[in-house]
């Protein structure tokens, strides 16, 4: 910002240069007299009027999941496979015809109490909580499935590419969506909305498996390290549903996707930087970015604990109760 003294027409008996070095050296004292950070300029409000409806688009989709995620909407035994979800309409649509269940939040010492005193391998504990009880990592990904058919993307690539897309990404922000609810709840730990954490049930060693304090703890603690808010979330969100970088996907749904990734990545960086300033924009943007990769990693290990919790449940000749589809995708 500011004005170049040079351009400015002063009177003929005026000495231009002595004026011009008169305005420099005062505002070199300026400079010196505050103590803040170098002045960076924000981007300019044109930034604004581009981006603002894509941003208000993604963050009104949070709004409608977060809705539907804290209601009595419940997929884990309707939920067959990404084929059945995609060609049904969008449940996002339905958020507001759903309630909050009323027995929220559920009394989790009480529950933690029953199962130290129930007999294992059967413990009756969640008898009381039955209409209620879901398998949240599926409601979660089919929430992520609910969001990725809305955004106008999808239209555009085949319905092989859409599956194989899915398949991938839809695992990803769906730990992304447990992370980023937790990290709000200023909690700890991955803990969803009927208050149920992960971390304190199942086996008495729980706590310590390093696995389990992976992606229940650590995760959370990734989050709160960068420090996002909820529209840098809902862009890298969008990024993800944007990853191109898959085995099978056709050229034509790499490029679109690729096209489409690039736009909403660079509506980040310019959000950013319109936030904090040109330089603080720019480095937040290089710590929110490898979100990405660190959320594939997250998957991974998510993967490596549902074999171990399946190896468990053989030992204990108990039956997890997990779809099928998701079961599959999982095991991958």
């Amino acid at each position: 910002m500011g004005m170049n003294p040079a351009a400015i027409n002063f009177p003929d008996d005026i000495d231009t240069g002595k004026v011009i070095q008169a305005i420099q050296a005062r505002k070199r004292v300026l400079l010196q007299e505050d103590n803040s950070s170098p002045i960076e300029y924000k981007v300019k409000p044109v930034f604004i009027e581009t981006c603002n409806r894509e941003i208000d688009f993604l963050l009104y989709l949070e709004f409608k999941t977060k809705r539907l995620r804290e209601s009595s909407f419940n997929p884990t035994k309707s939920f067959v496979s990404i084929e059945d979800l995609i060609i049904k309409p969008c449940e996002l649509r339905n958020a507001d015809k759903y309630d909050k269940p009323s027995e929220w939040p559920l009394n989790i010492n009480f529950i933690l109490d029953k199962i130290k005193h129930s007999p294992p391998p059967d413990s009756p504990y969640f008898e009381e909580f039955k209409p209620s009880r879901r398998h949240w990592l599926v409601t979660d990904f089919v929430l992520a499935i609910e969001v990725a058919k809305a955004l106008p993307v999808y239209e555009q690539i085949e319905t092989k590419d859409r599956l194989l897309l899915l398949e991938f990404v839809g695992i990803i922000n769906a730990i992304l969506l447990q992370t980023y609810y937790s990290y709000e709840q200023n909690s700890d730990t991955i803990k969803v909305p009927d208050g149920f954490m992960p971390i304190k049930f199942g086996p008495k060693d729980r706590p310590k498996n390093k696995l389990a304090i992976e992606i229940f703890c650590r995760s959370v603690e990734t989050l709160r390290r960068v420090g996002i808010n909820r529209t840098e979330y809902v862009l890298l969100q969008a990024i993800i549903y944007c990853y191109f970088a898959i085995d099978g996907l056709s050229d034509q749904a790499r490029s679109i996707l690729q096209k489409e990734q690039e736009k909403y990545t660079l509506t980040l960086l310019r959000y950013m930087q319109n936030q904090y300033g040109i330089s603080a924009g720019l480095k937040k943007f290089s710590e929110v970015i490898p979100l990405v990769e660190t959320f594939t990693y997250f998957v991974t290990r998510h993967k490596q604990f549902h074999i171990f919790m399946q190896l468990e449940a053989k030992k204990r000749h108990a039956c997890k109760e997990m779809p099928h589809a998701l079961d599959r995708i999982l095991l991958k």
